[in-house]
This record gives C-alpha cells, structure tokens and sequence, in this order.
C-alpha cells in the first residue's frame, strides 16, 4: 500500500525503518516526495516538502534519509539536510557549508546520509553542473557538531567518479559508501573506511548496482 500509487515506474530511492512500526520512504520518479508510516507500513502518509523546496527550490528533489530512531532524523537534498527530532512533526534545515572549492553555480545533491549519533554523521554528495577543469564527482563529508558544519573526507580527482550514494556505518570507525564510476555509470564501487572516514579504500571488483545496506 503507498501514497501517490501509479502506473508504470515508481522510483523509491531510500527507505529506513528505525524500528518495526515506524518507516520512510523518499522517491522522486513519479512524484518528488516523502511517505512515512507509523503502523509498520499498513497506511502511508505523504511529508510536507515546504521547508525543502523553500531553500534548494522545486527543481530538486528528497535524495536521502535516515533516522537513528523514531524521533531523530535527516533528509539530505539538493545543498542541504533537513533534521527532525520528534518524528517528523517539525524540521530544522541546515545548509550543507564546508570549505572547499567549488564552481559558481554548481550544484550539491546529498545522495547518502548516515549518522551515528545525534552529533556525528556522513554524507554522500554530487557536485553537479560545475565547470570544466574545476573538481567533480562526488564528496563524503564529515559533521561532529550535528550537521552546523562540515568537513570534507574524500575527494576524488577530477573525471574519476561522476555519482554518489548510500553511505552507512557499523560504528563510529567502519563504513561504506557507494560510488559510480564513468561518464557513463557503468561500474559502481563500494569504498570502506575503518578508521571514522579519514582514509578510504575500494573493495575489490566493481558491477553495476544501487543500494544495499551493512548489519
């Protein structure tokens, strides 16, 4: 059962229950929105996207999401992440800040957000529509202070790898991220850190794939 049920492709690209009542769902093909359920997926209701579309506008969409338990979440969109800490009944936004940088009227879509706890956590973020010779690809950033600011932790040289996406810890040093390689996203590759994201390395072998998720 959903919200928005249509014909054709539906394009769910996260979803995360942090327990076995409660769930979300971010989508963006049909329709750009955010279903959540309180009945562990019996009936769905769609999420206000106000807060979003005011700041990053109506052309981007909801990427990301994760909760690290039924009240404490984000939303990762296009230049900034949106937190909640009751449930989803109200919405700090935070503008994604960090220094590096980055082309005049490039984009920043969060494609991957995890956190650990209520102040350190990742994401996983494109860098869309930038200039030529100027750095591309994706970034993994890192926040100790609740999301208020951020540092970069990987930085791929320039034409190496053109898309991000899921980003997820096992604790406070193990982590994966996602990436896909080429201008035409042929190959995907998993990056692990096991010391908090100050270094990562690609697993061996690469395929084509898109989502997935460590326990």
């Amino acid at each position: 059962q959903g919200v928005g049920k249509v014909d054709g492709v539906y394009y769910y690209r996260q979803i995360c229950f942090p327990d076995a009542q409660n769930g979300w769902v971010v989508s963006s093909i049909p329709r750009k929105e955010v279903i959540y359920t309180k009945d562990g997926g019996q009936t769905w209701n769609e999420l206000s996207l106000g807060i979003l579309w005011e700041f990053a506008g109506a052309e981007t969409w909801p990427a990301s999401i994760y909760f690290l338990n039924p009240n404490e979440g984000w939303i990762g969109t296009g230049g900034a992440v949106a937190r909640t800490t009751d449930g989803g009944n109200n919405w700090e936004l935070l503008k994604v800040e960090f220094n590096w940088p980055i082309a005049p009227g490039a984009g920043l879509n969060v494609n991957g957000i995890y956190f650990a706890n209520s102040m350190e956590g990742w994401i996983n973020c494109s860098i869309i529509e930038i200039r030529p010779g100027r750095n591309s690809g994706p970034l993994i950033l890192h926040t100790t202070n609740g999301g208020k600011t951020w540092e970069p932790q990987f930085v791929p040289g320039p034409g190496v790898i053109d898309w991000s996406g899921r980003i997820q810890f096992i604790n406070a040093r193990e982590g994966w991220a996602e990436m896909r390689y080429g201008p035409l996203v042929k190959e995907s590759r998993i990056l692990q850190t096991q010391d908090g994201g100050e270094n990562w390395e690609p697993l061996p072998g690469t395929s084509y794939f898109e989502g997935g998720s460590f326990f």
